[in-house]
């Protein structure tokens, strides 16, 4: 049945539209009381349901930009838990307990040292940092994971999905005719979006309908 998408452009139900095609499949058409849904991958057509070169080159600039930022993010990380720790109590005590000259003080400070850890100096300054790694090294996985999963399916999203075209219009078109069919033996039938809802009410599988817009592939920067 019909299943709206937020991503499509469905036109209004009252809407004309036409679908020319050759006398042998407007018969077939109504000996099966069917629709042919064809997949995209046999279309003439080779960028049909295909993802524009310009999406592409965006992201595969992102998920570049991903792997570099991500040891210059860990190392800030890494620097801020450093300055954390050193600007600590416990972090003043083991640098002058580094420094002190005679036993004595480093026997002091080593007891300092021992109950400010005791404190939970560590537990203060570390998890909270320690959860930010482990945020960051997952969130750049995920999306490097999510970015190579589109770009590697760009070709074989073709072969799942299956399309039925209508031409939007208020009038026949001499161009429809010439592309779809015979004019000598060819059929335009002429409906309305209101209709085609209807006809896929029975259908048990989810059907969207949305107008196709033609864009230049090298230019155009998709945000869907």
């Amino acid at each position: 049945m019909f299943k709206q998408r937020d991503d499509f452009s469905t036109p209004d139900e009252s809407v004309k539209i036409w679908r020319y095609m050759s006398l042998p499949k407007f018969l077939t058409m109504l000996h099966t009381k069917s629709l042919y849904f064809c997949t995209a991958e046999k279309f003439e057509d080779k960028y049909e349901w295909t993802i524009p070169s310009s999406w592409s080159k965006a992201h595969m600039e992102q998920l570049k930009k991903i792997e570099a930022d991500y040891p210059r993010e860990l190392e800030a990380l890494v620097a801020e838990f450093e300055r954390r720790i050193s600007e600590s109590p416990w972090g003043s005590s083991r640098l002058a307990a580094e420094q002190a000259t005679t036993e004595e003080e480093r026997t002091r400070l080593a007891d300092v040292m021992k109950q400010q850890m005791g404190r939970g100096y560590f537990r203060t300054y570390g998890p909270p940092l320690e959860q930010r790694y482990i945020n960051l090294k997952s969130n750049t996985n995920n999306t490097i994971a999510a970015i190579s999963r589109l770009l590697n399916s760009m070709h074989t999203e073709r072969a799942k999905g299956f399309i039925n075209c209508w031409f939007e219009n208020a009038h026949e078109s001499i161009g429809m005719w010439d592309i779809y069919s015979n004019r000598e033996g060819g059929i335009a039938i002429q409906s309305t979006v209101g209709r085609l809802f209807g006809c896929l009410e029975a259908v048990p599988q989810d059907v969207h309908i949305g107008k196709i817009s033609y864009i230049d592939f090298e230019t155009c920067i998709v945000d869907k």
